[in-house]
């Protein structure tokens, strides 16, 4: 249906945001405060229980975010390659981080996770992560 839609668009010679697109744009900028407040609020608790988590269960450092929903989390505590720690990850815990070593050397030992997702599917996810470390 995208795809559809796209291509009657170029038909259309319109390269720039569609009228609804607009619409939806103006409506969010004009009765999204509430919204945003509440989502805000919502990926801080997210990242206040990672860190809390993490902190009581694990070795695992938290970098608290400023300003965005990932968290940077450092396993250089444990005594791991880089790729034991994705394989640790991965097979073990079944989680798929962003790897540190994507956005540079310093990222060695260091993973992101997202928390924009439903708390109970963070919870589980970070159990897992717990699980897992708390084997090494």
């Amino acid at each position: 249906m995208r795809v559809a839609y796209q291509k009657r668009q170029l038909a259309n010679n319109q390269h720039e945001i569609s009228g609804l697109g607009y619409l939806a744009t103006e409506a969010a900028y004009r009765y999204g405060k509430d919204w945003l407040e509440e989502l805000k609020q919502v990926f801080e608790d997210h990242i206040n229980y990672v860190v809390d988590l993490f902190g009581k269960e694990t070795k695992i450092k938290v970098m608290k975010p400023q300003g965005t929903y990932l968290i940077w989390l450092d396993f250089s505590a444990y005594d791991l390659t880089d790729e034991k720690l994705q394989e640790l990850l991965r097979n073990e815990a079944k989680v798929i981080l962003n790897r540190g070593l994507d956005f540079g050397e310093e990222g060695s030992l260091h993973a992101r996770l997202n928390v924009a997702m439903p708390k109970s599917l963070l919870q589980e996810v970070c159990q897992r992560i717990v699980t897992t470390f708390a084997k090494l």
